[in-house]
């Protein structure tokens, strides 16, 4: 069943840093099937009081293993680096049912 993984944008540091992980960041999500759903946005508040200033983006993978992995990879290592370098994110899994 299809897995989402939401990330939050919580901190950015460094744009040049991010701009370089941006650079090789599909092909690392490739390797494990995953894919960009939704790029890097600023989301729109539809309803309630909640936080919309924080950016958002949605990422596919087959499966929970398959995120795993891509989050566990020791080859990517350096890539994961680059991005944690670049900006303070937060990823959470969800289970994507349609």
């Amino acid at each position: 069943m299809t897995q989402l993984v939401i990330g939050y944008l919580n901190t950015p540091k460094n744009p040049n840093k991010m701009g370089d992980y941006k650079n090789v960041a599909a092909e690392a999500l490739t390797k494990h099937g995953g894919e960009v759903v939704v790029p890097t946005v600023k989301p729109e508040r539809l309803e309630g009081d909640g936080e919309t200033d924080t950016p958002i983006l949605v990422l596919s993978f087959p499966t929970a293993d398959h995120a795993r992995a891509w989050r566990d990879d020791p080859e990517l290592v350096d890539i994961h680096e680059l991005r944690r370098a670049g900006a303070d994110m937060t990823f959470l899994l969800v289970e994507h049912s349609a």
